[in-house]
């Protein structure tokens, strides 16, 4: 018994390992203070009366495949909630308590975030 109960102990911790570390170690915190996938790359930054506008590439990002589970859950973890009822398509919603709206939008192989004013 006790053969088997170490390897299955070892592996459970491992895949507890494995599982946080690719929930947190695949994002990072952007200069605007938002997480962003690691391998994303500011392209350009677009001035705007709602909010600036910052756009990003990201290989492997897909309008048609929407945003991801683990951003949603990154985004939500720094104090936003998904917001459903206002988001559409490939254009993803987010409040904060005060009531500030994050808008993501996801494009082919980029994506743009506003934070947009009350």
């Amino acid at each position: 018994m006790r053969k088997i109960f170490m390897p299955a102990l070892l592996l459970v911790i491992l895949c507890a390992g494995y599982l946080f570390w690719s929930g947190t170690a695949q994002y990072t915190i952007s200069p605007e203070g938002y997480p962003v996938p690691r391998n994303a790359v500011l392209k350009k930054t677009i001035p705007d009366s709602a909010g600036t506008i910052h756009v990003y590439t990201a290989p492997g990002i897909h309008q048609t495949d929407g945003l991801k589970n683990s951003s949603k859950r990154q985004i939500e973890k720094h104090g936003w909630t998904y917001a459903g009822d206002l988001s559409a398509g490939a254009t993803y919603m987010f409040k904060k308590s005060d009531g500030t709206l994050l808008n993501v939008s996801i494009y082919e192989g980029e994506f743009s975030i506003c934070q947009l004013q009350k």
